[in-house]
């Protein structure tokens, strides 16, 4: 194959990593730190920090007589080296809370958000912007016309589909593990196609990505890897009894269990503890006849609204749909009332209030918010999210927040 369009393939893998990358290990950082400003922040000044590594880095084999051999080395093996620390970056991550020994309860505290991140990050970015480097300065001295905007435009277009591969198709289907590792064993299939060769330097290439391919196949051998992925996603509940952890598209769940106290984790924060003594105290405040339960339904309070006499009709809403599903399975047979009570799952957040359209209007509005201290759960607490929950009440009515 032409150089060109080798480099060009190099250059459109590197974008896509980085953007599959950032997705799967921003999504499991997530689930260990808060996702607020702070973490974005952190993850920005990783990738910062890396890639300005790898400029000075790369830059410093600029003029010298051994700077093709060594573009050469770092083209073709950084990201080989990239396909294994992605994985491992992953596991680190899971394992963090466990060897920090820091419960799932608490909160981490800022330097070790910042600590995760750069572990994380600072690698994947300093060993992908070496690579790009690499390949740019390949194009460079085989005095390619218009390099520079080809290849960012190359790098761009590698990002974009990177983004839709991830977002369109892979996080539906597939974990953040294996959507790593499949896309590790495509870089290394590249880089062994594009890499081997008759001289010594070629020869060396060969055997050493052999190497990572034989290590990197093995690690899915007797089922290893999956077992491993389940070990390390129990790591931080050492203690609990874990009930269900699963890696859906919008939301990693678990349910765990301790002392007859259940725990139900979104994205590694706490969305509800069962039982929830808020909920009967809200519960007893509400008026009726007709309540709106906005989350928390299945997870106790549209028991506790139902003993409350003035209540005689509830509508329950989860933001989050794939956790209504899993608790409608796990608790709706338990429970038991004959209060006219209707379970409705939005699209998010932000569709909580559709969801609940067409059902009529409301004397009492009680919210469960999710997700406290994150972007997404600050909505709850907006006037947006007041205006929309008024429009849905009774003259008189009122919105109650369980905590």
């Amino acid at each position: 194959m032409n150089l060109f369009y080798k480099i060009m393939i190099l250059l459109f893998m590197n974008g896509l990593t980085a953007a599959v990358a950032q997705a799967v290990l921003g999504r499991e950082v997530g689930s260990v730190v808060p996702s607020d400003m702070n973490l974005f922040c952190a993850v920005m000044a990783a990738w910062v920090a890396g890639a300005l590594i790898a400029v000075f880095s790369v830059g410093s084999f600029k003029g010298k007589k051994n700077e093709g051999a060594a573009m050469n080395y770092i083209a073709g093996l950084a990201p080989v080296v990239n396909a294994f620390y992605a994985v491992g970056a992953l596991f680190f991550t899971r394992y963090y809370r466990a060897i920090l020994k820091v419960d799932f309860l608490a909160t981490l505290a800022p330097h070790a958000s910042w600590l995760l991140c750069a572990v994380v990050f600072m690698p994947v970015s300093a060993l992908l912007t070496a690579s790009i480097l690499a390949d740019i300065n390949a194009l460079e001295k085989a005095k390619a016309p218009n390099f520079g905007p080809v290849a960012a435009g190359v790098v761009f277009a590698g990002v974009i589909s990177g983004i839709l591969a991830y977002s369109v198709y892979a996080v539906k289907y597939y974990g953040g593990l294996d959507i790593i590792y499949t896309l590790g064993i495509v870089i290394l299939a590249i880089a062994y196609l594009f890499f081997r060769g008759k001289d010594m330097q070629g020869k060396l290439m060969m055997l050493y990505i052999i190497g990572a391919l034989i290590l990197y196949f093995a690690f899915n051998v007797a089922g290893i890897k999956d077992k491993s992925a389940i070990a390390a996603q129990k790591s931080a509940f050492n203690g609990y009894e874990v009930i269900k952890i699963t890696e859906f598209p919008t939301v990693n769940f678990v349910m765990a269990k301790k002392d007859n106290t259940y725990y139900i984790l979104e994205n590694g924060l706490v969305a509800y503890k069962m039982p929830d003594e808020t909920y009967a105290a809200a519960a007893q405040k509400a008026k009726g006849p007709r309540v709106l339960a906005i989350n928390g339904g299945f997870a106790g309070l549209a028991e506790e609204l139902a003993k409350n006499k003035e209540v005689k009709e509830i509508v329950c809403v989860e933001a989050e749909p794939y956790i209504g599903v899993v608790m409608e399975k796990v608790f709706g047979p338990s429970i038991k009332t004959d209060k006219k009570v209707e379970y409705k799952n939005a699209d998010s957040a932000l569709s909580v209030f559709d969801a609940a359209g067409g059902t009529g209007l409301f004397d009492t509005v009680v919210v469960t918010p999710r997700m406290k201290g994150t972007v997404a759960g600050k909505y709850y607490d907006s006037q947006k999210f007041k205006d929309a929950a008024e429009k849905l009440l009774n003259k008189g009515g009122e919105i109650i927040y369980t905590r």
